[in-house]
């Protein structure tokens, strides 16, 4: 199915434009606005509008109890998010659209996690103490300083891995000049410091099992084919930011299974009289 939340600005769009009656014309046969929004509506309508009412009764709920949430925390979320879902050169916000979503859809949905997230806390009188943050800390605290050469055909892969097992270029030269990851290419592969807990699990497993020095195998990946290297390793601060992280990390795990709960009970007492139709 195509992006509901694309097709949900584009169906608002077109009804905001009453004086074109058509879309489209495919060989010459018209797409009327009309039937354009009958098939959006029957395709995406009541996910879309399933999701407005819980998104109202979520924000109404919180602000009854005086519950909000900063921008800076729905940042963090979507970020660790990212970092744990997307290798390093892919476009985040055109994968997400590649699957079936937005940037903007996804932090709405972190938005109202996070509310859940303190209702739920609240209600049941769920904290996170210092310590539990410092144990957790503990698991995550090991940091690599890695270079990356991402390879998006199998053949080039396999002739770049030659070469590195030879020895003759160094993983820095062969990133600068065959890298197809722009993020790092022209700083020879150079990702900086990489702290546990913040790469997609595929490459984690690899990469803190590496010794220092060391170069990967290459990891194949839907979006191609990576070689990493470790130059070195370290044991991270507990900057404020990492403490914030793990801190909503730990109340998400904690609040587990009653958000939902929280959200079906909210769904059964409010007065909701949906006139759609489907059709």
């Amino acid at each position: 199915m195509r992006n509901l939340a694309f097709l949900s600005i584009l169906f608002i769009s077109l009804l905001a434009c009453k004086g074109e009656e058509v879309v489209a014309t495919v060989e010459g046969v018209k797409i009327s606005r009309e039937e354009f929004l009958n098939t959006l509506k029957k395709w995406a309508g009541e996910p879309i509008l399933r999701e407005m009412i819980d998104n109202i009764l979520v924000e109404r709920e919180a602000e009854k109890e005086g519950i909000s949430v900063t921008g800076e925390e729905v940042q963090m979320r979507v970020e660790l998010f990212r970092r744990l879902n997307t290798p390093p050169g892919v476009d985040f916000q055109q994968d997400l659209l590649n699957n079936g979503t937005t940037l903007a859809r996804l932090t709405n949905a972190f938005r109202l996690g996070a509310l859940l997230d303190k209702l739920v806390a609240r209600r049941d009188n769920i904290s996170v103490s210092d310590e539990e943050i410092q144990n957790e800390f503990k698991k995550v605290s090991k940091e690599r300083h890695i270079r990356c050469i991402m390879l998006k055909n199998e053949e080039e892969a396999l002739a770049l891995y030659q070469r590195l097992t030879e020895g003759s270029f160094s993983f820095q030269e062969l990133a600068e000049r065959y890298s197809q990851e722009p993020q790092s290419k022209e700083r020879g592969g150079d990702l900086g410091w990489i702290r546990r807990g913040t790469l997609p699990p595929y490459f984690e497993e690899v990469i803190f099992n590496l010794k220092v020095g060391k170069v990967s195998d290459p990891i194949w990946t839907r979006y191609g084919f990576y070689f990493f290297k470790v130059e070195g390793e370290r044991t991270a601060a507990l900057t404020p930011q990492i403490k914030e992280e793990l801190r909503q990390s730990i109340l998400s795990a904690k609040v587990g299974l009653r958000r939902f709960q929280l959200l079906d009970e909210l769904r059964r007492k409010a007065k909701v009289e949906i006139l759609y139709d489907g059709g």
